[in-house]
Protein backbone atom coordinates (compact mmCIF):
# COMPACT_ATOMS: atom_id res chain seq x y z
CA UNK A 1 0.00 0.00 0.00
CA UNK A 2 2.74 2.23 0.75
CA UNK A 3 4.10 2.37 -2.62
CA UNK A 4 1.06 0.85 -4.66
CA UNK A 5 2.38 -2.08 -5.32
CA UNK A 6 0.04 -5.04 -5.22
CA UNK A 7 0.83 -7.89 -3.07
CA UNK A 8 0.49 -10.05 -5.71
CA UNK A 9 3.28 -8.64 -7.67
CA UNK A 10 5.20 -8.65 -4.23
CA UNK A 11 4.56 -12.40 -3.95
CA UNK A 12 5.16 -13.86 -6.99
CA UNK A 13 9.00 -12.20 -6.65
CA UNK A 14 9.01 -13.78 -3.19
CA UNK A 15 8.01 -17.08 -4.49
CA UNK A 16 10.58 -16.94 -7.30
CA UNK A 17 13.62 -15.81 -5.16
CA UNK A 18 13.23 -17.75 -2.07
CA UNK A 19 9.75 -19.94 -1.96
CA UNK A 20 8.25 -17.30 0.09
CA UNK A 21 11.19 -16.62 2.40
CA UNK A 22 11.31 -20.77 3.20
CA UNK A 23 14.82 -21.23 0.89
CA UNK A 24 17.12 -19.94 3.24
CA UNK A 25 20.41 -19.19 1.43
CA UNK A 26 23.52 -21.04 3.52
CA UNK A 27 26.45 -19.36 1.40
CA UNK A 28 28.14 -16.25 2.53
CA UNK A 29 27.72 -12.90 0.72
CA UNK A 30 31.17 -11.77 1.92
CA UNK A 31 32.86 -15.20 -0.36
CA UNK A 32 30.31 -14.44 -3.17
CA UNK A 33 31.42 -10.70 -3.79
CA UNK A 34 34.99 -11.42 -2.64
CA UNK A 35 35.74 -14.33 -4.83
CA UNK A 36 34.96 -12.07 -7.96
CA UNK A 37 37.01 -9.49 -6.87
CA UNK A 38 40.41 -11.24 -6.27
CA UNK A 39 39.95 -11.15 -10.25
CA UNK A 40 41.16 -7.55 -9.87
CA UNK A 41 44.81 -8.80 -8.52
CA UNK A 42 46.63 -9.98 -11.86
CA UNK A 43 48.55 -12.60 -10.19
CA UNK A 44 45.27 -14.33 -9.00
CA UNK A 45 43.46 -13.82 -12.76
CA UNK A 46 46.32 -15.42 -14.42
CA UNK A 47 46.37 -18.42 -11.69
CA UNK A 48 42.89 -19.36 -12.90
CA UNK A 49 43.71 -18.55 -16.12
CA UNK A 50 46.83 -21.15 -15.41
CA UNK A 51 44.74 -23.54 -13.69
CA UNK A 52 41.64 -24.04 -16.35
CA UNK A 53 42.30 -22.18 -19.39
CA UNK A 54 43.02 -25.71 -20.78
CA UNK A 55 39.15 -27.17 -20.27
CA UNK A 56 38.09 -23.26 -20.61
CA UNK A 57 39.68 -21.44 -23.50
CA UNK A 58 37.74 -18.44 -23.39
CA UNK A 59 39.59 -17.33 -19.87
CA UNK A 60 42.48 -16.18 -22.27
CA UNK A 61 39.75 -14.34 -24.70
CA UNK A 62 40.17 -10.93 -24.43
CA UNK A 63 36.59 -10.35 -24.03
CA UNK A 64 36.13 -12.84 -21.13
CA UNK A 65 38.86 -11.07 -19.52
CA UNK A 66 37.43 -7.13 -19.77
CA UNK A 67 33.83 -8.54 -18.75
CA UNK A 68 35.65 -10.34 -15.61
CA UNK A 69 37.60 -7.46 -14.39
CA UNK A 70 34.24 -5.74 -15.05
CA UNK A 71 32.65 -7.86 -12.86
CA UNK A 72 35.82 -7.61 -9.96
CA UNK A 73 34.70 -3.97 -9.78
CA UNK A 74 31.71 -4.15 -9.11
CA UNK A 75 31.93 -7.25 -6.85
CA UNK A 76 34.22 -5.14 -4.99
CA UNK A 77 31.51 -2.41 -4.53
CA UNK A 78 29.38 -4.89 -3.55
CA UNK A 79 31.42 -6.07 -0.85
CA UNK A 80 31.43 -2.23 0.58
CA UNK A 81 27.73 -2.05 0.60
CA UNK A 82 27.79 -5.44 2.32
CA UNK A 83 30.16 -4.23 5.19
CA UNK A 84 27.69 -0.79 5.12
CA UNK A 85 24.86 -3.33 5.88
CA UNK A 86 26.25 -4.90 8.04
CA UNK A 87 27.43 -2.13 10.29
CA UNK A 88 23.93 -0.64 9.83
CA UNK A 89 22.59 -4.01 11.73
CA UNK A 90 25.60 -4.16 14.22
CA UNK A 91 26.52 -7.67 13.31
CA UNK A 92 29.89 -9.12 11.17
CA UNK A 93 29.74 -8.96 7.70
CA UNK A 94 30.87 -11.97 7.73
CA UNK A 95 28.18 -13.38 9.20
CA UNK A 96 25.77 -12.44 6.56
CA UNK A 97 24.13 -15.30 3.92
CA UNK A 98 23.07 -15.11 1.14
CA UNK A 99 22.63 -16.96 -2.00
CA UNK A 100 25.29 -18.57 -4.33
CA UNK A 101 25.65 -15.01 -6.27
CA UNK A 102 25.83 -12.97 -2.76
CA UNK A 103 21.98 -12.16 -2.82
CA UNK A 104 20.20 -11.60 0.28
CA UNK A 105 17.17 -12.10 1.79
CA UNK A 106 13.78 -13.62 0.81
CA UNK A 107 13.51 -10.53 -1.77
CA UNK A 108 17.49 -11.79 -2.82
CA UNK A 109 18.83 -7.96 -3.28
CA UNK A 110 22.00 -7.53 -4.17
CA UNK A 111 23.38 -5.23 -0.90
CA UNK A 112 23.82 -2.06 -3.04
CA UNK A 113 19.91 -2.53 -4.30
CA UNK A 114 19.28 -2.87 -0.51
CA UNK A 115 21.51 -0.18 0.77
CA UNK A 116 19.33 2.59 -1.51
CA UNK A 117 16.42 0.89 -1.26
CA UNK A 118 15.95 -0.81 1.98
CA UNK A 119 13.30 0.27 4.56
CA UNK A 120 12.49 -0.32 7.60
CA UNK A 121 9.10 -1.83 7.85
CA UNK A 122 8.77 -3.42 11.12
CA UNK A 123 9.56 -0.37 12.52
CA UNK A 124 12.46 -1.32 14.87
CA UNK A 125 14.77 1.05 13.60
CA UNK A 126 16.79 -0.73 11.20
CA UNK A 127 16.48 -1.80 7.48
CA UNK A 128 17.28 -5.48 7.86
CA UNK A 129 17.25 -7.25 4.38
CA UNK A 130 17.13 -10.49 6.07
CA UNK A 131 13.67 -9.57 7.45
CA UNK A 132 10.61 -10.37 5.35
CA UNK A 133 8.59 -7.21 6.58
CA UNK A 134 11.71 -5.24 5.72
CA UNK A 135 12.14 -6.76 2.29
CA UNK A 136 8.22 -6.60 1.54
CA UNK A 137 8.58 -2.88 2.04
CA UNK A 138 12.02 -2.71 0.33
CA UNK A 139 10.53 -4.20 -2.75
CA UNK A 140 7.64 -2.06 -3.10
CA UNK A 141 10.20 0.78 -2.64
CA UNK A 142 12.38 -0.24 -5.35
CA UNK A 143 9.73 -1.08 -7.83
CA UNK A 144 7.60 2.25 -7.59
CA UNK A 145 11.37 3.93 -7.82
CA UNK A 146 11.55 2.40 -11.38
CA UNK A 147 8.16 3.35 -12.51
CA UNK A 148 5.95 -0.05 -11.19
CA UNK A 149 2.46 1.81 -10.68
CA UNK A 150 -0.98 -0.72 -10.27
CA UNK A 151 -2.70 1.26 -13.19
CA UNK A 152 0.28 2.00 -15.26
CA UNK A 153 0.49 0.09 -18.94
CA UNK A 154 1.80 -3.77 -18.86
CA UNK A 155 5.28 -2.81 -20.64
CA UNK A 156 5.94 -0.22 -17.78
CA UNK A 157 5.38 -2.51 -15.29
CA UNK A 158 7.56 -5.20 -17.09
CA UNK A 159 10.31 -2.58 -16.96
CA UNK A 160 9.83 -2.16 -13.71
CA UNK A 161 10.44 -6.01 -13.35
CA UNK A 162 13.08 -6.06 -15.55
CA UNK A 163 15.04 -3.39 -13.61
CA UNK A 164 14.31 -6.13 -10.22
CA UNK A 165 15.77 -8.81 -12.17
CA UNK A 166 17.00 -8.11 -16.01
CA UNK A 167 15.68 -11.59 -17.25
CA UNK A 168 12.76 -11.38 -19.85
CA UNK A 169 11.88 -15.03 -18.24
CA UNK A 170 11.76 -13.89 -15.14
CA UNK A 171 9.47 -10.55 -16.45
Amino acid sequence: RSFGTSPRIITAILIIESRLGSFRMPWNAANAYANLAFLLDPAYLEAIQNRYADRYPQLRDEATIARAKRKAKWAAAELGYLVHIANHLGIDPLSLSGSFAGALGPAQFIPSSFWIFGMDGNQDGLADPQNMTDANLSMGNYLRKYGWQEDAPPEQKRKALWYYNHSEVYV
